[in-house]
């Protein structure tokens, strides 16, 4: 596999691209100065410390001209693939065109047009979408809107299962590993064994849960969930008058197309 052609000529006006080329020894230098230093120890560790200087499509290339496979895929984000000629090229038309977006008094056409697409791909009865810049913040987001719309104070979530690492989902997290040095997390939060309908149905039947918030695959430990326990869990979240009503999918890992179909849960529906 070779390198198939390089980034178009730009302009460079502030230097800001020619100082990064002329620094990209000291990536990692930089950042265990300024950044996070246990992580540059931990990429050390496990080999993982390249200088990746380059990447197209599925692959990445380092400085040594060596080339990897990129099955981390930046948690997500490169599911189509690095610098995606499609992606490309709708970037630079709609930032050449300078409409006007990013205000926070009035809502963008690209926003509400990439919302109806979203809510296309989703399964009953989800009709909106919530902008969010990380897994965190949605989860975030979730606890808030599920303890509004039930007047419930309770949050369910399962053992082994991860959800982010700001406090609130660190709250939900299934790894006590995650939790070293942060306590006292958020009160209200409970967990189940993974794929476990009877103790998530006794949990529920105390009238109290929010919302009981899991993953259709555990991304940490690419776990899988016995068939049907999508379907099952909305069956016993919403189904009858003693259960929550909310049961919420976080769907970083089994995000569109990372499970060969659309949305994780497509695969088990929730609907």
């Amino acid at each position: 596999m070779q390198r198939t052609g390089t980034a178009a000529p730009t302009t460079d006006s502030l230097g800001i691209l020619e100082e990064a080329l002329a620094r990209a020894e000291e990536t990692n230098t930089l950042a265990a100065r300024y950044l996070d230093p246990s992580l540059v120890d931990m990429l050390h560790v496990i080999g993982f410390d390249r200088r990746f200087v380059h990447a197209s499509g599925s692959w990445l290339y380092d400085s040594e001209g060596r080339e990897y496979l990129d099955f981390h895929t930046g948690e997500g984000f490169a599911s189509l693939g690095h610098s995606h000629p499609d992606v490309r090229e709708a970037l630079e038309a709609v930032l050449a065109a300078d409409l006007t977006d990013g205000v926070q008094i009035h809502y963008s056409v690209l926003a509400g047009m990439l919302a109806q697409e979203l809510t296309g791909l989703l399964p009953e009865p989800l009709e909106a979408t919530f902008f969010g810049s990380s897994g965190a913040e949605a989860i975030d987001t979730v606890m808030k809107f599920a303890r509004a719309a039930t007047g419930r104070p309770r949050l369910l979530s399962c053992d082994g299962g991860y959800h982010g690492v700001t406090i609130g989902p660190l709250s939900l997290i299934g790894d006590e590993f995650f939790k070293e040095g942060f306590e006292p997390l958020l009160p209200g939060c409970s967990r189940v064994p993974f794929g476990d309908l009877d103790a998530l149905e006794a949990e529920l039947r105390k009238r109290d849960v929010a919302a009981f918030i899991t993953e259709p695959i555990q991304g940490n430990l690419v776990r899988m969930p016995p068939p049907g326990t999508c379907r099952a869990c909305r069956s016993c979240a919403g189904g009858t008058a003693h259960c929550s009503r909310s049961t919420r999918s976080r769907r970083v890992s089994g995000g569109p197309g990372r499970c060969s179909r659309s949305i994780g849960t497509d695969s088990s529906p929730i609907s």
